[in-house]
């Protein structure tokens, strides 16, 4: 990430009992394809009574992972005090639940007050303002939270950044696990539309760098709420320029793989890199170390970002068609996964006009991953992961 110099749809799962097999676990690509497989098809979990010792994944480079990890953002009431003790896993919610988040007294919940903080840290921390980035920017756990939209639908989890007078305040989660040795990650995502109206909590803004003053609650008036959900959609306005979206791997800034949308781009564009991809002596871009590629959906519109991080190779894909391949830089270190959204005037994200804001919109989280220090486990199970598109759940 460039500014960071501080620090499933359908789930179609195939369960293959065979004679076990040691997991190589710095390359998950070396156990063999177990044979005698079955498919079952599931809704985003595994079904009761499955013990899978291994996760695999398509592509050109199949892999084998001895942990899997999903996080579902879509039916979580929209009610504080039973958010509290919401596990993010799919279909494991009753529908009475479920149906809390299209009351209309349903209010956004911060995400910080929510088991899902156990895995993933709500970052706060800031830094100042310089020649290469001149608006200063603050992480702030107001900017991550559960919402809806104010026409209904379903939940999910929203990351916003706004510019300030003074300074941009922003949003990052970092996954409380940094042991990450080779993962393949998957996030259903969507980048709101300018003043898309959503339930937002208020924003106060940081005394660090100089006024107090405060975003009030979003609320919607009689006319927007009855407004019919096509006709808000027709007349969606693109979102504001000048932020970032960040999904990446990171251990340090020359170890990092990265998924990188600009507001900026035309809405189909996104960025795919291994860190660092700019050599500052000779003033280039490092060859073979970052490509822009048009993704087949724009990324205003509902869908999956993947990244496979193997030894040796990262790709990327989008609504399981791949993007993009770069063997150069491919981290080696063990890792974690970083989201964030970010506003900083730098020549990269753009400057984010004054009062403006961008919301990130996610659906669910999903990781097959392998850790360093884990001693190689039999695969008798084995849990095949396939992003396909969802069919469930409506496009907005």
């Amino acid at each position: 990430m460039r500014y960071n110099n501080n620090n499933l749809l359908l789930y179609v799962l195939t369960v293959t009992t065979a004679v076990p097999v040691a997991l190589a676990l710095l390359d998950p690509r070396q156990t063999p394809v177990p044979a005698n497989s079955t498919t079952v098809e599931e809704k985003r979990q595994i079904p009761p009574g499955t013990a899978c010792d291994c996760y695999s994944v398509s592509g050109p480079d199949p892999g084998y992972f001895q942990h899997h990890h999903f996080w579902d953002f879509r039916q979580v009431p929209l009610n504080a005090l039973t958010a509290k003790g919401f596990q993010f896993q799919p279909a494991t919610q009753s529908a009475d639940a479920a149906n809390l988040a299209h009351e209309h007294n349903a209010v956004p919940v911060l995400l910080k007050d929510t088991p899902f903080a156990n895995d993933w840290l709500i970052q706060d921390w800031h830094r100042s303002a310089s020649a290469l980035f001149p608006v200063p920017i603050a992480n702030s756990n107001q900017n991550v939270f559960l919402t809806r939209s104010l026409a209904g639908g379903s939940s999910f989890l929203a990351m916003r950044t706004k510019r300030f007078e003074t300074y941009s305040s922003t949003a990052e989660i970092e996954t409380s696990f940094s042991t990450f040795m080779h993962v393949s990650f998957r996030i259903r995502l969507r980048i709101l539309g300018h003043d898309e109206p959503i339930l937002s909590p208020p924003l106060v803004e940081n005394k660090i760098f100089g006024k107090g003053s405060e975003e009030t609650m979003a609320i919607a008036s009689t006319a927007i709420e009855q407004t019919p959900l096509i006709q808000r959609v027709a007349s969606r306005l693109p979102p504001s320029v000048g932020a970032c979206v960040g999904i990446f791997t990171f251990f340090s800034t020359t170890s990092e793989s990265d998924i990188e949308i600009l507001t900026s781009d035309p809405p189909n564009r996104v960025h795919y890199a291994n860190q660092p991809d700019y050599d500052p002596v000779r003033n280039i871009v490092i060859p073979g170390s970052q490509v822009a590629v048009d993704a087949p959906v724009p990324w205003t519109t509902w869908s999956t970002y993947r990244l496979d991080w193997f030894p040796g190779m990262s790709r990327w894909y989008v609504e399981n068609q791949l993007q993009a391949s770069l063997a150069y830089g491919v981290p080696v270190d063990p890792s974690r996964m970083i989201i964030n959204l970010w506003s900083d005037g730098g020549l990269w994200s753009g400057n984010l006009t004054v009062g403006d804001s961008v919301h990130l919109g996610i659906e669910w989280i999903e990781i097959a991953y392998n850790s360093t220090g884990e001693a190689p486990r039999p695969c008798n199970v084995v849990c095949r992961i396939d992003g396909v598109a969802n069919p469930g759940v409506p496009e907005m």
